[in-house]
């Protein structure tokens, strides 16, 4: 958190009620001024992955299934709990 990578942790259990409590304050919040805010942050990324989509098949053969069954060790596990609520909330 020192980073400012994430803005809160959550023990296990209590990632999906984080999780929907956080998608249920942003999903109170002005339809229109948060497709703005979500544009403003993501339009940068999206233009930057699309430029870089000659890159894909690299990315899949260093990151797809068969590199994933060369690694050794566990992957960490990577929750984001809050995108899921958000998505399955505002449909």
């Amino acid at each position: 958190m020192a980073l400012g990578l994430v803005d809160e942790t959550a023990d296990e259990a209590a990632v999906m009620p984080v999780s929907v409590g956080i998608a249920r304050q942003l999903a109170a919040l002005p339809g229109e001024s948060l497709r703005h805010t979500r544009g403003q942050i993501r339009g940068p990324v999206l233009e930057r992955i699309f430029r870089q989509r000659g890159t894909d098949d690299t990315v899949h053969r260093i990151w797809g299934p068969r590199a994933a069954r060369r690694r050794s060790g566990p992957m960490p596990n990577v929750c984001c709990g809050a995108a899921w609520a958000i998505s399955v909330l505002s449909r």
